[in-house]
């Protein structure tokens, strides 16, 4: 599988999921994202076309950032 590593810890995300996905048939899934430093969920989503893309991510944090504003504010005070 890999021997060596060949950097493969150093590529982004989307390249680990394609190793991944180029052994899946012979190596077990979750013990690849183990080695690999990734969530099994993660290449789940992935591999089916649904994973976060950057702004998506970036919608999450702007709403949680909005939200505990708003809690500090109104909920805190009291």
């Amino acid at each position: 599988m890999f021997t060596t590593g060949g950097g493969v810890l150093r590529e982004r995300v989307s390249m680990r999921y394609r190793a991944i996905q180029g052994h899946d048939r012979r190596v077990p899934i979750r013990l690849m994202c183990r080695a690999l430093a990734l969530s099994a969920a993660g290449y789940d989503a992935w591999r089916n076309g649904t994973s976060f893309g950057l702004n998506d991510l970036e919608a999450l944090v702007t709403v949680a950032c909005d939200a505990k504003e708003w809690i500090a504010a109104h909920v805190l005070k009291r």
